[in-house]
């Protein structure tokens, strides 16, 4: 525990006391815009919907899927929007071009945990994860969504 504890950090506490709180801000909010950026130019990419059990999800391919959390919900917000369920996915190659990965992110009382267990993947009620074959994600494709039900 070296340091918070005060014998083998004596400094620790002026440390602490001369931290300039405005830098800290300035830092935090630089660092922000850059995550926002981010999450806006994988916005940009095309969405299309994928059937899951009796659900169109709104979805993303993502080579990287370092903002899946932020784009998930934002999907799920979309999705409900244009009248499906309010669960979107983040998809991502998994490993190999042959796998992919589905993250799935809900809000409200949609559980996303539940729809994923029925693919052989899990989670919690609003974030969960499906892996499968690039064959299989490809099948899920569809044209339109369907009527909002839970």
């Amino acid at each position: 525990m070296g340091f918070i504890n005060p014998e083998e950090n004596p400094d620790l506490f002026d440390k602490i006391s001369n931290i300039d709180i405005d830098e800290i801000i300035e830092v935090g909010t630089i660092e922000w815009e850059k995550v926002q950026r981010g999450i806006d130019k994988s916005l940009e990419r095309p969405k299309f919907w994928i059937r899951l059990g009796n659900h169109n999800i709104w979805t993303i391919f993502l080579p990287m899927n370092k903002y899946r959390n932020w784009v998930g919900h934002i999907l799920a917000e979309e999705s409900e929007r244009l009248g499906s369920v309010p669960c979107g996915a983040v998809a991502s190659i998994d490993g190999t071009k042959d796998r992919v990965k589905i993250s799935l992110r809900s809000k409200e009382e949609f559980n996303a945990a539940q729809l994923a267990e029925r693919y052989g993947g899990g989670g919690h009620k609003n974030s969960a994860c499906i892996r499968m074959s690039s064959r299989d994600f490809n099948n899920l494709k569809v044209d339109k969504k369907p009527s909002r039900r839970y």
